[in-house]
């Protein structure tokens, strides 16, 4: 949006600067300096693919969710979604449990991090190498690089990493949540073995045919984001609940 914006502006100021009354400076000109400027703009913003160039286009399942683990992931990421204008039953922190939604708090002018950041840290540390957030100084191609991430089926399934996209998201949980949400409801991940038979998640999303973020993560993982952040049981009491309905 802010690229189309920009580019709109730039061209519109074009045009009123280089084009007097009666030139033969045209709209279709401004189009085309338009579209330039946005291509220059975009380049670092976007990882343009094909179908065969996704990490996920050459792999098959090697294992497949149980109805527990199916259950719990989709009721938490994609039904009760974490983030926002995704599910019109958003659930957040609080809901689940938790005194506040924040991460990190100020006391005497110190920042202190919350329960809640050490649970989701303890879960999974998103503050090393592995694991790269879009900013307006980096471009996904390099992102991808240095996550061993790059266009291709991946040859490394046992290390967790991940390149996430840039949104509105207030924490870095948030905005992968999101990505993960996207994949699990749009069916763009695969289920593979490590080498240690670990089970494992490959995820790629995608927006018009860029690349938003490329993930390889432990089930476990998933499952453990599930467990500690639902504090008061509302994932596994509905699971209780559907199964004695049907009982």
């Amino acid at each position: 949006f802010f690229a189309i914006t920009l580019t709109r502006f730039l061209a519109d100021l074009m045009l009123g600067i280089f084009s007097p009354p009666n030139s033969n400076f045209q709209h279709f000109d401004i189009i085309i300096i338009s579209q330039e400027l946005q291509v220059i703009f975009m380049e670092k913003c976007t990882h343009a693919y094909s179908k065969k160039q996704s990490i996920l286009y050459s792999f098959q399942n090697e294992y497949e969710f149980s109805e527990n683990d199916y259950y719990k992931l989709y009721s938490f990421f994609v039904t009760y979604s974490m983030c926002k204008n995704q599910s019109m039953k958003q659930r957040d922190f609080e809901k689940y449990g938790w005194e506040s939604n924040l991460l990190e708090v100020s006391i005497n002018s110190k920042k202190k991090k919350t329960p809640l950041y050490n649970t989701l840290h303890d879960v999974l540390d998103l503050n090393n190498k592995n694991f790269l957030f879009y900013s307006e100084n980096k471009d996904y191609k390099k992102m991808f690089e240095d996550c061993d991430l790059l266009n291709g089926a991946i040859n490394n399934c046992d290390i967790e990493r991940a390149v996430i996209g840039q949104s509105n998201d207030r924490n870095k949980y948030l905005k992968l949540f999101r990505h993960i949400r996207n994949c699990l409801a749009h069916g763009k991940f695969v289920l593979r073995y490590s080498s240690e038979n670990e089970k494992m998640i490959i995820m790629q999303d995608n927006h018009n045919k860029n690349v938003t973020a490329r993930m390889v993560l432990k089930l476990t993982t998933l499952l453990n984001f599930v467990d500690r952040i639902d504090l008061n049981g509302l994932i596994n009491h509905s699971k209780e609940n559907n199964t004695d309905s049907a009982a």
